[in-house]
């Protein structure tokens, strides 16, 4: 630490690392701003609720943090975070909410197997949840019908879910008499994270999640984080006082607005409202979460990639991780020095 920083109680031993996804209300438990608006200056000061809040941390010498009263260099910075008009899917966890859906009921969410049949019995032994999650999803693909609970609502379920781009469609192929239209039936991210929420502990546990760390329904967002400046700090040019802002800032923008824009289409008096209303809050919903994925990750197979007027693409925050320039290979593990070839981090106690 500083020496200039003052110390007012000890720092405990780190015991251990546990990794997991973020929920709704954690999001908003570590987040020190509702971010409400895409706006970042006006004039020399920031906006309150905009992309810039001076509670998310500061990046200019003269300013203060308005959570920790630390200047930018001591500041670390703080999340923010943006409340979904509508559900949205982290474009990471797509395909394991697939196998999730497999593995539940269509209509009532519990467990698609017998829990006493001796081959789910050998599964439950097994002590590595990713293995249990594939022998499970394996099994309850086999599946036709919801039949194995104290209760069961023998419901028909879909031969299989398909992935369109960002979306997930439930096939029911075996109901020969309907039409396509029929048996390809759209789910909502509404659906889909209604369907994942009812699932109980105990399921939770069998299909090798962690209702601590890692609950089926925190796949789906309904609350989106803001990172601090640090994480995408503006460029002031000399010349003049203009700023230019770092592509994420730009989607972030982008998702304010859209999310915004569909918070307002859904508050329309219905009465007055056209009557393919329902597709049109959907296009923007759609819109929204193309958004948001771009956001985490702008080269998602069969979308296309977010680009700024210039036509230059957006780098988002897996294209900044990852690769040899991204931070861990290209910042974190080496880096370029002056009179030498590498300079190599290796851990240190006073790392």
């Amino acid at each position: 630490m500083n020496k200039d920083l003052e110390l007012n109680s000890e720092i405990g031993e780190v015991c251990g690392l546990q990794l997991g996804i973020l929920s709704d209300n954690e999001i908003k438990h570590n987040s020190v701003a509702h971010i409400t608006s895409h706006e970042t200056y006006s004039g020399s000061e920031p906006i309150m609720g905009g992309l810039f809040d001076s509670r998310l941390g500061t990046l200019d010498r003269s300013r203060k943090c308005a959570t920790c009263f630390q200047r930018n260099d001591y500041c670390p910075g703080h999340f923010g975070h943006i409340e979904l008009a509508k559900p949205c899917y982290n474009p990471n966890y797509i395909t394991i909410i697939q196998k999730v859906l497999r593995c539940v009921c269509y209509r009532c969410s519990k467990i698609l197997v017998d829990k006493s049949d001796s081959e789910v019995i050998e599964i439950l032994e097994r002590k590595n949840p990713k293995n249990r999650f594939q022998s499970m999803t394996t099994l309850c693909g086999k599946v036709k019908r919801c039949q194995y609970n104290n209760e069961p609502c023998d419901a028909v379920q879909p031969t299989r879910y398909i992935k369109e781009n960002l979306r997930i469609f439930a096939d029911f192929k075996d109901l020969q008499q309907s039409s396509i239209a029929e048996r390809k039936q759209y789910l909502s991210s509404e659906k889909v994270y209604n369907i994942l929420r009812r699932i109980s502990e105990e399921d939770c546990e069998i299909l090798g999640f962690s209702n601590q760390n890692s609950r089926p329904e925190w796949m789906v967002m309904n609350c989106f984080p803001v990172p601090p400046p640090q994480v995408r700090p503006s460029v002031r040019q000399d010349s003049s006082q203009q700023r230019c802002e770092d592509d994420l800032t730009h989607k972030l923008a982008d998702i304010i607005k859209f999310n915004k824009g569909l918070r307002q289409k859904m508050d329309a008096d219905v009465s007055v409202v056209p009557t393919n209303y329902a597709n049109i809050i959907d296009d923007w919903h759609q819109l929204l979460q193309y958004h948001v994925a771009t956001f985490i990750d702008n080269e998602i197979q069969g979308i296309p990639p977010a680009q700024h007027r210039s036509g230059r693409v957006l780098r988002a925050i897996k294209q900044r991780l990852k690769s040899k320039e991204g931070r861990i290979r290209g910042n974190l593990m080496g880096k370029r020095v002056n009179y030498s070839a590498r300079s190599v981090i290796t851990p240190d106690p006073t790392l």
